[in-house]
């Protein structure tokens, strides 16, 4: 399959095939530490990984490894974990802030600061939690702070994308316009 998936980039011109980690056994899977029991997940993960970082070093393709809440690199702290331990120029991160913020982390400025150095592209979306659920919104209407992160990422050559799961009455464009409505006015706050 890792073969497939950079003969599929090298075709089609892209550097960025992602890869998504191991769904956590279960809900009270802990995140990872890289110390003790918690360490088992980061050990089966890098199983997992090692052909595929070596047909992207031997194709010159960088693999993205998204941080997802719910998959064993859920937080900056099991993406860095995972990262330094792969030890390799050609995997990066696939930053997602709304992953992060979904993940109990604070993505801005606490979780970027973990992973600032190995981000090659990030996914825009915004959360916050209402009636005791996370719920996901547009981008400026939530808890993650892109002021900050805009700004910071403003300096840096990254790509970046709108990734909506904010769909309002089951409305994915409608979403989709309002989220980048949002963007565009922190943009034009910024700069």
């Amino acid at each position: 399959m890792a073969d497939n998936c950079s003969a599929s980039a090298n075709v089609r011109g892209a550097t960025l095939p992602a890869r998504y980690a191991a769904r956590r056994r279960s809900s009270k899977e802990a995140p990872s530490t890289g110390q003790g029991s918690s360490r088992e997940p980061l050990q089966r993960l890098l199983n997992r990984f090692r052909l595929a970082v070596e047909i992207a070093e031997r194709e010159g393709v960088m693999l993205a490894v998204q941080n997802e809440y719910s998959c064993s690199v859920g937080t900056e702290l099991e993406t860095r974990l995972l990262l330094n331990s792969l030890s390799s120029k050609w995997v990066g991160s696939l930053w997602d802030l709304g992953n992060a913020f979904f993940a109990r982390e604070k993505p801005y400025p606490d979780g970027y600061e973990k992973i600032k150095d190995a981000i090659i592209h990030v996914h825009v979306k915004d959360a916050r939690v209402v009636g005791g659920q996370f719920t996901w919104l547009p981008i400026g209407k939530g808890n993650v702070n892109y002021n900050g992160q805009f700004a910071e990422l403003s300096n840096n050559r990254v790509t970046v994308s709108l990734e909506t799961h904010y769909a309002p009455s089951g409305n994915r464009e409608q979403g989709t316009r309002e989220s980048f409505a949002g963007i565009k006015n922190i943009i034009n706050e910024l700069f």
